[in-house]
Protein backbone atom coordinates (compact mmCIF):
# COMPACT_ATOMS: atom_id res chain seq x y z
CA UNK A 1 0.00 0.00 0.00
CA UNK A 2 2.63 2.51 0.76
CA UNK A 3 4.53 1.75 -2.54
CA UNK A 4 1.35 2.28 -4.38
CA UNK A 5 0.72 6.08 -2.64
CA UNK A 6 3.73 7.13 -3.06
CA UNK A 7 4.27 6.05 -6.31
CA UNK A 8 1.15 8.61 -7.06
CA UNK A 9 2.48 11.29 -5.14
CA UNK A 10 5.05 11.14 -7.71
CA UNK A 11 3.19 11.04 -11.34
CA UNK A 12 -0.36 12.29 -12.37
CA UNK A 13 -3.26 9.99 -11.86
CA UNK A 14 -3.39 7.49 -14.22
CA UNK A 15 -7.14 7.12 -16.43
CA UNK A 16 -8.47 4.36 -14.08
CA UNK A 17 -7.48 6.94 -10.44
CA UNK A 18 -9.15 9.68 -12.28
CA UNK A 19 -12.38 7.73 -13.60
CA UNK A 20 -12.31 6.09 -10.06
CA UNK A 21 -12.11 9.45 -8.44
CA UNK A 22 -15.53 10.22 -10.39
CA UNK A 23 -17.13 7.19 -9.62
CA UNK A 24 -16.27 7.42 -5.41
CA UNK A 25 -18.26 10.90 -6.25
CA UNK A 26 -21.14 9.50 -8.43
CA UNK A 27 -21.64 6.93 -5.84
CA UNK A 28 -21.68 8.59 -2.95
CA UNK A 29 -24.81 11.29 -4.24
CA UNK A 30 -27.75 10.72 -2.36
CA UNK A 31 -29.67 10.68 -5.39
CA UNK A 32 -27.49 7.97 -7.05
CA UNK A 33 -29.69 5.40 -9.40
CA UNK A 34 -29.45 1.41 -9.54
CA UNK A 35 -28.20 2.40 -13.03
CA UNK A 36 -24.94 3.76 -11.89
CA UNK A 37 -24.53 0.94 -9.82
CA UNK A 38 -24.75 -1.26 -12.42
CA UNK A 39 -22.89 1.31 -14.93
CA UNK A 40 -19.81 1.23 -12.08
CA UNK A 41 -20.15 -2.98 -12.04
CA UNK A 42 -19.64 -2.95 -15.67
CA UNK A 43 -16.71 0.15 -15.70
CA UNK A 44 -14.57 -2.22 -12.66
CA UNK A 45 -14.52 -4.76 -15.36
CA UNK A 46 -13.87 -2.97 -18.42
CA UNK A 47 -10.06 -2.40 -18.15
CA UNK A 48 -7.65 -3.76 -15.73
CA UNK A 49 -6.89 -1.39 -13.52
CA UNK A 50 -10.33 -0.20 -12.96
CA UNK A 51 -11.11 -2.17 -9.80
CA UNK A 52 -7.76 -1.85 -7.78
CA UNK A 53 -8.21 1.87 -8.76
CA UNK A 54 -11.54 2.21 -6.98
CA UNK A 55 -10.47 -0.46 -4.30
CA UNK A 56 -7.68 1.51 -3.34
CA UNK A 57 -9.12 4.75 -3.68
CA UNK A 58 -12.14 3.83 -1.29
CA UNK A 59 -9.77 2.46 1.12
CA UNK A 60 -7.60 6.04 1.61
CA UNK A 61 -11.32 7.82 1.47
CA UNK A 62 -12.53 5.88 4.31
CA UNK A 63 -9.40 6.15 6.45
CA UNK A 64 -9.62 10.18 6.00
CA UNK A 65 -11.33 11.14 9.38
CA UNK A 66 -11.09 14.99 7.88
CA UNK A 67 -13.39 14.16 4.82
CA UNK A 68 -15.99 13.27 7.09
CA UNK A 69 -15.91 16.97 8.05
CA UNK A 70 -16.22 18.42 4.79
CA UNK A 71 -19.65 18.06 4.68
CA UNK A 72 -19.91 15.71 1.26
CA UNK A 73 -21.49 12.63 0.94
CA UNK A 74 -20.30 9.43 2.01
CA UNK A 75 -19.78 7.40 -0.82
CA UNK A 76 -20.78 4.05 -0.64
CA UNK A 77 -18.47 1.57 0.90
CA UNK A 78 -17.56 -1.84 -0.39
CA UNK A 79 -17.35 -3.51 3.17
CA UNK A 80 -14.62 -6.42 2.29
CA UNK A 81 -12.69 -4.23 1.24
CA UNK A 82 -12.79 -2.12 3.56
CA UNK A 83 -12.05 -4.60 6.55
CA UNK A 84 -8.77 -5.92 4.08
CA UNK A 85 -7.51 -2.30 3.37
CA UNK A 86 -8.02 -1.15 7.27
CA UNK A 87 -5.89 -4.07 8.28
CA UNK A 88 -3.24 -2.93 6.24
CA UNK A 89 -3.52 0.66 6.36
CA UNK A 90 -4.05 1.57 10.03
CA UNK A 91 -0.39 0.58 10.98
CA UNK A 92 1.56 2.13 8.20
CA UNK A 93 0.03 5.51 7.23
CA UNK A 94 2.76 7.32 7.70
CA UNK A 95 3.14 11.37 7.78
CA UNK A 96 4.09 11.34 4.10
CA UNK A 97 1.53 8.82 2.82
CA UNK A 98 -1.11 10.35 5.12
CA UNK A 99 -0.52 14.13 3.03
CA UNK A 100 -0.74 12.35 -0.48
CA UNK A 101 -3.95 10.59 1.12
CA UNK A 102 -5.19 14.32 1.94
CA UNK A 103 -4.42 15.97 -1.48
CA UNK A 104 -6.36 13.05 -3.00
CA UNK A 105 -9.38 13.40 -0.76
CA UNK A 106 -9.26 17.54 -1.48
CA UNK A 107 -9.30 16.41 -5.25
CA UNK A 108 -12.20 14.66 -5.18
CA UNK A 109 -13.83 17.37 -2.74
CA UNK A 110 -13.27 19.97 -5.52
CA UNK A 111 -14.68 17.66 -7.77
CA UNK A 112 -18.04 17.02 -5.96
CA UNK A 113 -18.61 21.04 -5.81
CA UNK A 114 -17.28 21.32 -9.39
CA UNK A 115 -20.02 19.05 -10.11
CA UNK A 116 -22.83 20.24 -7.72
CA UNK A 117 -22.01 23.93 -8.49
CA UNK A 118 -24.04 25.29 -11.59
CA UNK A 119 -22.77 26.54 -14.26
CA UNK A 120 -22.27 30.19 -14.68
CA UNK A 121 -23.62 32.47 -17.82
CA UNK A 122 -21.69 34.66 -18.98
CA UNK A 123 -22.60 38.77 -20.08
CA UNK A 124 -20.31 40.72 -22.03
CA UNK A 125 -20.20 44.49 -23.78
CA UNK A 126 -17.67 45.39 -26.36
CA UNK A 127 -15.92 49.15 -26.03
CA UNK A 128 -18.56 51.40 -26.38
CA UNK A 129 -21.69 48.94 -26.11
CA UNK A 130 -24.42 49.06 -23.70
CA UNK A 131 -26.72 46.68 -23.23
CA UNK A 132 -30.05 45.26 -20.69
CA UNK A 133 -30.02 41.45 -19.40
CA UNK A 134 -33.37 40.50 -17.49
CA UNK A 135 -32.56 37.62 -15.35
CA UNK A 136 -34.17 34.03 -14.25
CA UNK A 137 -35.86 35.59 -11.23
CA UNK A 138 -36.71 38.94 -13.69
CA UNK A 139 -33.86 41.02 -12.16
CA UNK A 140 -32.72 43.72 -14.49
CA UNK A 141 -28.90 44.64 -15.31
CA UNK A 142 -27.75 47.56 -17.33
CA UNK A 143 -23.85 46.51 -18.80
CA UNK A 144 -22.13 49.44 -19.45
CA UNK A 145 -19.21 49.66 -22.04
CA UNK A 146 -16.19 46.90 -21.86
CA UNK A 147 -17.74 45.12 -18.63
CA UNK A 148 -18.25 41.17 -17.75
CA UNK A 149 -20.46 39.77 -15.60
CA UNK A 150 -20.96 35.91 -14.49
CA UNK A 151 -24.08 34.86 -12.82
CA UNK A 152 -24.50 31.69 -10.80
CA UNK A 153 -28.03 31.13 -9.50
CA UNK A 154 -28.64 28.03 -6.76
CA UNK A 155 -31.46 27.83 -5.04
CA UNK A 156 -29.94 29.25 -1.69
CA UNK A 157 -28.23 32.52 -3.05
CA UNK A 158 -27.95 34.63 -6.70
CA UNK A 159 -24.24 35.39 -7.18
CA UNK A 160 -22.45 37.96 -9.31
CA UNK A 161 -19.08 38.06 -10.34
CA UNK A 162 -18.48 40.85 -12.09
CA UNK A 163 -15.13 40.74 -13.13
CA UNK A 164 -14.54 44.29 -14.82
CA UNK A 165 -16.80 47.55 -15.91
CA UNK A 166 -19.96 48.82 -14.63
CA UNK A 167 -23.67 47.87 -13.89
CA UNK A 168 -26.60 48.57 -12.96
CA UNK A 169 -28.69 46.64 -11.02
CA UNK A 170 -32.78 46.43 -10.57
CA UNK A 171 -32.97 43.60 -8.31
CA UNK A 172 -36.15 41.66 -7.96
CA UNK A 173 -37.08 40.86 -3.81
CA UNK A 174 -36.32 37.43 -2.75
CA UNK A 175 -36.09 37.24 0.86
CA UNK A 176 -34.90 33.29 0.80
CA UNK A 177 -32.21 34.20 -1.45
CA UNK A 178 -29.43 37.13 -1.10
CA UNK A 179 -28.08 38.76 -4.00
CA UNK A 180 -24.89 38.90 -3.72
CA UNK A 181 -22.35 40.91 -6.54
CA UNK A 182 -18.41 39.74 -5.99
CA UNK A 183 -15.52 41.79 -7.08
CA UNK A 184 -12.27 41.63 -6.26
CA UNK A 185 -12.34 44.73 -3.46
CA UNK A 186 -15.42 42.97 -1.83
CA UNK A 187 -19.10 41.76 -1.57
CA UNK A 188 -21.92 43.52 -2.23
CA UNK A 189 -25.58 41.83 -0.68
CA UNK A 190 -29.04 42.83 -0.92
CA UNK A 191 -32.14 40.79 -0.87
CA UNK A 192 -34.45 43.47 -3.53
CA UNK A 193 -32.18 47.26 -4.59
CA UNK A 194 -31.13 49.13 -7.20
CA UNK A 195 -27.75 50.22 -6.92
CA UNK A 196 -24.58 50.88 -9.28
CA UNK A 197 -21.20 48.65 -9.17
CA UNK A 198 -18.26 49.92 -11.45
CA UNK A 199 -15.10 47.66 -11.28
CA UNK A 200 -11.99 49.07 -12.45
CA UNK A 201 -8.56 48.09 -12.15
CA UNK A 202 -7.67 48.82 -8.77
CA UNK A 203 -11.16 49.73 -6.97
CA UNK A 204 -14.67 49.38 -7.04
CA UNK A 205 -17.49 51.57 -6.06
CA UNK A 206 -20.82 50.60 -5.11
CA UNK A 207 -23.59 53.33 -5.45
CA UNK A 208 -27.25 53.14 -3.63
CA UNK A 209 -30.06 54.25 -5.57
CA UNK A 210 -32.74 52.80 -3.49
CA UNK A 211 -33.03 50.09 -0.77
CA UNK A 212 -30.41 48.88 1.44
CA UNK A 213 -27.04 46.72 1.02
CA UNK A 214 -23.94 45.62 2.73
CA UNK A 215 -20.49 45.98 1.24
CA UNK A 216 -18.44 43.15 2.73
CA UNK A 217 -14.42 44.03 2.23
CA UNK A 218 -11.96 41.38 0.73
CA UNK A 219 -10.45 41.52 3.95
CA UNK A 220 -12.72 39.45 5.65
CA UNK A 221 -11.36 41.08 9.02
CA UNK A 222 -12.95 44.53 8.55
CA UNK A 223 -16.33 44.77 9.07
CA UNK A 224 -19.20 45.49 6.22
CA UNK A 225 -20.47 48.69 5.50
CA UNK A 226 -24.11 49.78 5.33
CA UNK A 227 -24.71 52.65 2.87
CA UNK A 228 -27.96 54.67 2.46
CA UNK A 229 -29.69 55.54 -0.37
CA UNK A 230 -27.79 58.73 -2.12
CA UNK A 231 -24.14 57.14 -0.87
CA UNK A 232 -21.72 56.23 -2.78
CA UNK A 233 -18.59 54.02 -1.32
CA UNK A 234 -15.12 53.31 -2.72
CA UNK A 235 -12.91 50.52 -1.88
CA UNK A 236 -9.14 50.01 -2.87
CA UNK A 237 -6.92 52.45 -3.98
CA UNK A 238 -5.33 54.78 -2.07
CA UNK A 239 -7.90 55.51 0.04
CA UNK A 240 -8.97 51.88 1.32
CA UNK A 241 -12.30 53.04 1.70
CA UNK A 242 -14.05 56.09 1.50
CA UNK A 243 -17.77 57.15 1.36
CA UNK A 244 -19.45 60.03 -0.32
CA UNK A 245 -22.82 61.81 -1.36
CA UNK A 246 -22.13 62.31 -5.75
CA UNK A 247 -24.81 64.12 -7.52
CA UNK A 248 -26.78 60.53 -8.63
CA UNK A 249 -27.94 62.53 -12.16
CA UNK A 250 -23.75 62.26 -12.85
CA UNK A 251 -23.57 58.31 -11.70
CA UNK A 252 -26.53 56.88 -13.95
CA UNK A 253 -26.07 59.72 -16.73
CA UNK A 254 -24.53 56.82 -18.82
CA UNK A 255 -27.80 55.09 -18.97
CA UNK A 256 -28.99 57.99 -21.68
CA UNK A 257 -26.25 57.59 -22.95
CA UNK A 258 -23.88 61.38 -21.37
CA UNK A 259 -21.28 61.72 -19.66
CA UNK A 260 -22.05 64.74 -17.03
CA UNK A 261 -18.80 66.24 -15.97
CA UNK A 262 -18.97 69.00 -12.74
CA UNK A 263 -15.74 70.81 -12.38
CA UNK A 264 -13.40 67.66 -13.63
CA UNK A 265 -10.32 67.73 -14.02
CA UNK A 266 -9.10 67.61 -17.79
CA UNK A 267 -7.35 64.51 -17.25
CA UNK A 268 -9.95 62.77 -15.58
CA UNK A 269 -12.25 63.49 -17.74
CA UNK A 270 -10.27 62.44 -21.24
CA UNK A 271 -10.06 58.92 -19.23
CA UNK A 272 -13.66 58.55 -18.59
CA UNK A 273 -14.68 59.61 -22.47
CA UNK A 274 -12.05 56.87 -23.67
CA UNK A 275 -13.91 53.92 -21.81
CA UNK A 276 -16.28 54.30 -24.65
CA UNK A 277 -13.97 55.18 -27.88
CA UNK A 278 -11.65 52.20 -29.64
CA UNK A 279 -10.23 55.51 -30.73
CA UNK A 280 -9.24 57.23 -27.52
CA UNK A 281 -8.07 60.64 -26.98
CA UNK A 282 -4.24 61.36 -26.11
CA UNK A 283 -3.42 64.68 -24.48
CA UNK A 284 -0.09 66.14 -23.55
CA UNK A 285 -0.69 67.62 -20.59
CA UNK A 286 0.70 70.75 -19.07
CA UNK A 287 0.89 72.03 -15.64
CA UNK A 288 -1.16 74.77 -17.37
CA UNK A 289 -3.73 72.53 -18.17
CA UNK A 290 -3.34 70.24 -15.06
CA UNK A 291 -4.82 73.64 -13.51
CA UNK A 292 -7.97 73.14 -15.50
CA UNK A 293 -11.38 71.95 -14.92
CA UNK A 294 -14.19 70.94 -17.23
CA UNK A 295 -18.24 70.81 -16.84
CA UNK A 296 -20.79 70.52 -19.02
CA UNK A 297 -22.62 67.21 -20.56
CA UNK A 298 -21.54 65.18 -23.34
CA UNK A 299 -22.36 62.42 -25.60
CA UNK A 300 -20.23 59.57 -24.96
CA UNK A 301 -20.09 58.22 -28.70
CA UNK A 302 -18.84 61.53 -30.02
CA UNK A 303 -15.20 60.93 -29.05
CA UNK A 304 -14.42 63.49 -31.85
CA UNK A 305 -16.43 66.20 -31.24
CA UNK A 306 -15.37 66.09 -27.42
CA UNK A 307 -12.17 66.30 -28.89
CA UNK A 308 -12.45 68.84 -30.74
CA UNK A 309 -14.22 70.77 -27.64
CA UNK A 310 -11.07 70.73 -25.84
CA UNK A 311 -9.15 71.56 -28.68
CA UNK A 312 -11.30 75.09 -29.12
CA UNK A 313 -11.57 75.62 -25.04
CA UNK A 314 -7.96 75.54 -24.10
CA UNK A 315 -6.49 76.34 -27.60
CA UNK A 316 -4.92 73.11 -28.09
CA UNK A 317 -3.56 71.73 -31.31
CA UNK A 318 -5.22 68.62 -32.58
CA UNK A 319 -4.34 65.66 -34.90
CA UNK A 320 -6.42 63.19 -36.22
CA UNK A 321 -4.72 60.03 -36.65
CA UNK A 322 -6.09 55.91 -37.20
CA UNK A 323 -5.17 55.17 -33.60
CA UNK A 324 -6.73 58.77 -31.86
CA UNK A 325 -7.01 61.97 -31.46
CA UNK A 326 -3.91 63.71 -30.34
CA UNK A 327 -4.38 66.85 -28.54
CA UNK A 328 -1.07 68.78 -27.11
CA UNK A 329 0.14 72.87 -26.58
CA UNK A 330 2.03 74.35 -29.55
Amino acid sequence: MDAKILMMNDRAPDVSEAEAALWLVRLGDAACDPQAHSGHAKWRSERPGNAAAHAELQAIWDDLGEVANLGFATPRRDRQAQTTRRTRLVPRFTPRVAGVAIALAASIAAIFVAISMPAADIYTTEVGEQRIVTLPDDTRVALNTDSVMEVSYSGDQRVIELDRGEALFEVAHDSSRPFLVRTQQGTVTVLGTRFIVRHDREAVEVALLTGKVSVQPADVRRHPFRIHPGQRIRLGGVDGARVDEPALNTLTAWRRGELVLQGTSISAAVEEMNRYSEKPIVISMSARLSQKTLSGIFRVRETERFARTLAAMYGLDIEIRDDGYYLGET
